[in-house]
Formats: structure tokens, sequence, C-alpha cells
């Protein structure tokens, strides 16, 4: 029997406040949707944020509260208990510039550069990015796509996140107003669902608010005590986890092209 590949996900995000039911973004990752959407198994979540890809690039200007490299974090989990895949999971848009004219193809040929050209990954890591690095640039337009690379020792596999990850929240206005119990109501200030701007700053933070400043208050914020800027993560957890179980909603978020991706690079068929 094929022992199954020791998969780190490194998403971009932060470690959540703990509750009783542990951190909440480790769940979201590695509970939640390795579950629902039948991956294989995570052993670990690291996170990142957009600087830990930015620093690998030694012709980047230093930016405030740069983070190590992606590369660096690597070799940390090579030499702690082992990794035989990294998955990288980042949002498309930068935190600091949500208005970004960002380039999806530019930033996955780049990843693969750097890592291929690492001073602290070893061989078989910088190897295997590099003929990443150069399928990558061979294609004739970023359209034409090849299957990713199966889930192999020392390889290095991408989930651009477009335009971030609470896209996927975004898949069923019903099933997040019968989340936050405010369905067949009328909410004061309740956002237009629209998927220009910041996803989180314009649409999922507001419905939050909304609902929880309407009265009768729904019960659910007796569970969450904060809003979305507070307690993102537990909310991003409740949420998900609320519509990939409301049959109304799954399909359409499992249509999400952020889970799309996960299935494409992580399913249990990739063994």
């Amino acid at each position: 029997m094929t022992s199954l590949p020791t998969i780190v996900l490194f998403a971009e995000g932060s470690r959540g406040q703990p509750t009783r039911r542990g951190d909440p973004f480790e769940k979201l990752w590695r509970e939640l949707l390795v579950r629902e959407l039948g991956l294989q198994p995570i052993a670990r979540v690291v996170p990142i944020d957009k600087r830990t890809l930015v620093t690998m690039d030694p012709s980047s200007p230093v930016m405030s509260g740069a983070s190590i490299g992606l590369d660096e974090l690597i070799l940390r989990e090579i030499e702690g208990d082992g990794i035989d895949v990294a998955i990288v999971a980042w949002d498309l848009l930068p935190p600091w510039d949500p208005d970004a004219d960002t380039c999806r193809w530019k930033e996955c040929v780049d990843l693969y550069r750097h890592l291929s050209r690492s001073e602290v990954l070893p061989t078989s890591w910088r190897e295997n990015a590099a003929s990443r690095y150069a399928e990558l640039r061979a294609r004739p337009s970023p359209a034409i796509r090849q299957r990713p690379p199966p889930p192999m020792s020392a390889t290095v596999l991408t989930v651009c996140m477009d335009p971030m990850f609470e896209s996927v929240l975004m898949a069923c206005e019903g099933g997040v107003r019968r989340a936050l119990g405010v369905v067949g109501r009328r909410v004061p200030g309740w956002p237009r669902w629209s998927r220009s701007g910041g996803l989180d700053r314009d649409v999922i933070q507001p419905a939050v608010s909304a609902a929880r400043a309407s009265e009768p208050r729904p019960s659910v914020f007796r569970k969450i005590r904060g809003d979305f800027r507070t307690a993102k993560h537990e909310w991003a957890e409740y949420l998900l986890r609320e519509l990939l179980g409301d049959e109304r909603c799954r399909e359409q978020v499992v249509q999400e092209p952020v889970c799309r991706r996960l299935i494409e690079v992580m399913g249990q068929d990739r063994e």
C-alpha cells in the first residue's frame, strides 16, 4: 500500500483566536475544506502573507513588516516534522492595495523562478521548481493549460485565489442570509451582492455587521461575538460550513474557482 505524501498547506492568512473547538484558521482549511471537497489529507497549515512571496525576489524593495521567504518556510518544515508537498494558496489581490492591477500568471511563473534559484532549498526542491518554471514559460499562452503535476515528493503546487478566499462566500447570497438568520426580512445596511471591489471589505463584512445590528438579533451572534474584522476566521469557517451544508448552495460553492483549483491539485484521484 502506497503511503500518502505529507502535504503542508501554506495559506494566506493568520492564526485565529483559539476557541474550544481549536484554531478556526486551521479548522477552516484542514478539516472543513479537506473533508467537504474530498481532498488529500493536510498534515499542517502554515499561515503566510503576500510578503512571503514577494520577499523571495531579490530585486524587490524591502517592504514594511517583511516576512521571511516561502523557501525558508519550506526549509523549516523539511527540518521539522517533514514535508513532501507544499501547497501554496494566496489571494490574487494584495491586502495593501485591493484595487491593484495584478496578474495571476506572472505571480505563478515568478514563484517557481524564485524557488528554483533559492539559496536555502535542497537540490530536489529547486530542480522540481525549475522544471515547473520551464514548463510554464514554454506554453504558447497562459490559457493553454496542462493538468498540474501530481503531489509527489519535493513539489510545490499553487492555488491562486481569484480574487481572494472570500469569493467562495459570495457563491450564494441566500445561503449567507440563512446562515446569518436574516432570510426573508429587510436588513438595513445589507450590501449589494457584487464581486467588484474588496469582497471581504465591501460585501461580507457589511453583511455580517448589518445582520448583527438587525432586530431581533439572530442567535448566531451569541456564538460568534465579533464582527468580520475581529473574528474573520471564525465567521469564514461558520459561513462556509453552512453554505456547504445547504443543498441550495453547495454545488455553487464547489464550482467556485478556489474550490475547483483545490480539487484539481489535491483531489483524492491524484493519488
